[in-house]
């Protein structure tokens, strides 16, 4: 599960406070959350460690997360992505699956939707 014992999670967002109630729901279960703002940031970042889960807004200031989104996945094909919508826009989830997402939320995120469609994940 994604959110089990030493996990490290890379939340791309401008915006970190949307995520306050998915952090306090795996509080105690040593996974780490890692913020960056950028497309720019998140590719420095993963050219030095790798995650064991990114989360990207689809809207970045320097690039879409949904082209950030395929980038990492040209370079860690079995790192899940979860794209999120600050707000829920049908089209953005569509094209979230089109371009490869594992899957697409929108804020606030919630442990249970997280672990949830990591177990629908899993092969």
């Amino acid at each position: 599960m994604i959110m089990s014992a030493n996990r490290t999670v890379y939340v791309v967002d401008p915006e970190p406070e949307g995520y306050q109630t998915l952090m306090q729901g795996v509080k105690g279960q040593q996974t780490r959350f890692e913020f960056v703002s950028s497309g720019r940031d998140a590719l420095r970042r993963n050219a030095k460690a790798r995650p064991d889960l990114w989360i990207i807004n689809v809207r970045l200031p320097d690039m879409s997360g949904m082209d950030l989104q395929q980038m990492l996945h040209a370079r860690n094909p079995d790192v899940p992505c979860y794209l999120v919508g600050d707000q829920y826009q049908p089209e953005d989830e569509v094209k979230a699956r089109q371009c490869g997402a594992t899957m697409y939320f929108c804020k606030p995120l919630r442990r249970e939707w997280v672990v949830s469609a990591n177990t629908d994940a899993d092969p």
